[in-house]
């Protein structure tokens, strides 16, 4: 038997059944006054599909999405595949240019999206969303969402890589902000707290 659940305007595409019951619990764990859940589905189950899906239930206003940089174009063609809804997406990928490049395109895409009336979405990669210029301006920009793409990249970065600095940079955003992680599991389960390996996502989740 399927979730019973009433899918919200603005959906291209209708959710599978393991979809509906990974938003059931999303929107379970955030109605219980969680503030944040990693979705550790199995491997190809359109983790992103229920992500946006949990934008349009929430009726988020102001959302970040954080993810390596080779899937921040991915995120816009899941858009435009997925959703109906007049969203304000903002890619802030190499092609946009330095940090506080990337920090100019976005405040002047939320302006647009505040005057269209609007949600807005910024999509930027790990290691351009924790560096200044761009982290104080999405901390004062209050989001109503943060989705923590591909989460496991934040558990086990490779050598070298500052990605670890995500997490406590994610956690300055507002204190009652939903937090989303995903990552990709075998046995697909869904997660409501830390597991073992996210201890540096515990401030978030």
């Amino acid at each position: 038997m399927e979730p019973e659940i009433v899918l919200p305007d603005g959906l291209r595409t209708r959710p599978w059944r393991h979809q509906l019951a990974a938003l059931c619990f999303c929107l379970d764990k955030f109605a219980a006054g969680m503030h944040g859940l990693l979705l550790a589905m199995a491997w190809e189950q359109a983790k992103s599909l229920v992500a946006l899906i949990l934008i349009l239930s929430l009726r988020a206003r102001r959302v970040l999405i954080c993810c390596p940089l080779r899937v921040v174009p991915v995120w816009v063609t899941q858009f435009e595949r997925h959703v109906d809804a007049q969203i304000v997406v903002v890619a802030l990928d190499e092609d946009v240019g330095s940090v506080a490049k990337k920090m100019e395109l976005a405040a002047a895409k939320l302006k647009l999206a505040e005057t269209l009336g609007v949600p807005f979405v910024a999509i930027i990669n790990y290691d351009g969303g924790w560096r200044e210029p761009f982290a104080t301006w999405a901390e004062k920009c209050r989001p109503d969402l943060v989705i923590l793409d591909e989460a496991h990249r934040i558990k086990s970065p490779p050598a070298g890589v500052p990605v670890l600095q995500a997490a406590p940079e994610v956690h300055r955003l507002q204190a009652g902000a939903h937090r989303h992680a995903s990552a990709a599991r075998p046995d697909g389960y869904l997660r409501a707290v830390p597991v073992p390996g996210y201890q540096h996502l515990r401030p978030i989740l």
